[in-house]
């Protein structure tokens, strides 16, 4: 009784191991790396004549600007100031 346990065992084994390597042929066979394509293609291509030519562009953009060095300045002398020159102007 054991020899017909074994022989079933075998028997198994056999067939796992033989379903693998069907398995593993038919997948290296019917895989993609495997079909080369030795076609040659051809392409259309269009040449144009271009002129050279000035063009200003506007972008919108949002953000904020900061300096590269920040500063401050600290005046050497006190006292007030009594009139402001009109080449002086605030920025925006």
């Amino acid at each position: 009784m054991l020899g017909h346990a074994e022989n079933k065992k075998n028997l198994m084994i056999l067939i796992i191991v033989g379903l693998f390597l069907i398995t593993l042929i038919f997948v290296l066979k019917f895989s993609p790396e495997n079909e080369k394509d030795t076609s040659i293609r051809f392409y259309s291509v269009e040449v144009i004549q271009i002129d050279v030519k000035n063009h200003k562009s506007k972008i919108q953009s949002q953000g904020f600007l900061e300096p590269k060095t920040k500063i401050t300045l600290l005046s050497e002398v006190s006292g007030r100031v009594k009139s402001i020159s009109n080449n002086f102007y605030s920025g925006k």
